[in-house]
């Protein structure tokens, strides 16, 4: 809500608005669920960052390309179904393609560039090691970031 919508509604319905008391149940608990919110994002953040340096480290391009918003949890099963460019290439035009509209991702106007850069996606010339590494780093982030992103979703939903 912006402050032009709360001054309308306030003009408007202001009459019938009570203060919210210190004490009252419902205050505490919108009081508390914001202040976990926070914390909840700073815990998702301290996950996203890693993992975004994680991708850049193994050279996926695509992966970071594709998925503009990192936080985005598509992004997160898009690591975890295709691990590194080579898996992406290796599972074929088909399952990529799928892949988008299975997410919230599948806007007209993005799918095609989006599923453009999925095929230029090239198993680019990484050590086996790093790959390796970095690979199992995305996905152990990507997994743990499923936790709090369904907490925060239960508080956005509570609220």
């Amino acid at each position: 809500m912006d402050a032009w919508s709360l001054a309308d509604a306030l003009r408007v319905d202001g009459r019938q608005w009570r203060p919210l008391l210190v004490d009252e149940p419902l205050t505490v608990e919108l009081r508390l669920l914001g202040g976990d919110e926070i914390t909840l994002i700073g815990q998702r953040t301290g996950l996203v960052n890693p993992r975004v340096a994680a991708l850049r480290k193994y050279y996926y391009p695509v992966a970071l390309q594709v998925f503009d918003d990192h936080v985005y949890p598509a992004l997160w099963d898009f690591v975890l179904t295709f691990p590194d460019p080579a898996a992406l290439v290796a599972e074929g035009r088909r399952k990529w393609q799928n892949f988008l509209p299975a997410h919230p991702l599948c806007r007209p106007q993005t799918l095609e560039g989006r599923r453009a850069l999925f095929a230029q996606a090239d198993p680019l010339p990484a050590r086996p090691a790093v790959v390796a590494a970095k690979r199992m780093l995305a996905q152990t982030l990507a997994q743990m970031l499923r936790a709090p992103e369904a907490q925060w979703k239960a508080y956005r939903d509570r609220m």
